[in-house]
């Protein structure tokens, strides 16, 4: 188990069944019990994936990306006798941010594998989720909350439908778009975070 780095997207992914992970990377308390909801929430769809795609942010237990350990940990508890398996893990980072991510992951990495897909620096951080969409043609995207670049991605994606999981009903019920679909799927968790007194939403609850 570990980080695999590679220069291209292989051409062995499926887009098929995979779900790209966005959402609010800091000041998540997911020791809040609307938080906590929301996290079983997005277990429930996560663990239903095939492949978890995300724009290599670092791990934090204040993070969205906290949801892949918390994945990992449910799996590994629930044993053979679940059936479940951890899905693919595939991350799109900077070239020079390569570093950053190997120092940060490696160590987490030791119940599953990660692809590191490094992308040409010229590709802006504003512009990794668009790059990582279009490489890997999955339509289908999980919102932990999220603030000003997941909604930004959002409103740069012509073509999308935005919706809430507001109950375990929901989640339960969330289907991943094929690779031939037309529209980009947002599947949206109404995740607050507090920032120096400020309450935050995320911004993709207008577009509902």
């Amino acid at each position: 188990m570990g980080i695999t780095v590679v220069n291209s997207l292989p051409k062995t992914f499926s887009a098929s069944g995979a779900i790209r992970l966005v959402g609010f990377a800091r000041e998540v308390a997911f020791a809040h019990p609307n938080t906590a909801t929301q996290a079983q929430h997005a277990l429930t769809v996560l663990e239903k994936a095939t492949t978890i795609v995300w724009d290599g942010d670092s791990h934090s237990q204040r993070s969205f990306t906290h949801l892949v350990i918390m994945l990992a940990t449910r799996i590994r508890k629930g044993g053979a006798a679940s059936g479940l398996q951890m899905p693919n893990l595939t991350a799109f980072v900077q070239t020079k941010s390569r570093q950053r991510f190997l120092d940060n992951w490696t160590g987490l990495a030791e119940d599953f594998d990660i692809t590191l897909v490094l992308t040409p620096n010229q590709v802006g951080w504003d512009d990794l989720a668009l790059y990582a969409m279009s490489e890997t043609g999955v339509k289908s995207v999980l919102a932990f909350g999220g603030g000003d670049a997941v909604e930004n991605e959002a409103k740069r994606t012509p073509k999308k439908t935005v919706r809430l999981i507001a109950q375990a009903q929901d989640a339960e019920a969330v289907t991943f778009a094929s690779e031939e679909a037309t529209h980009v799927v947002f599947w949206v968790l109404p995740v607050t975070r507090l920032v120096d007194g400020d309450v935050q939403h995320c911004g993709l609850l207008s577009m509902i």
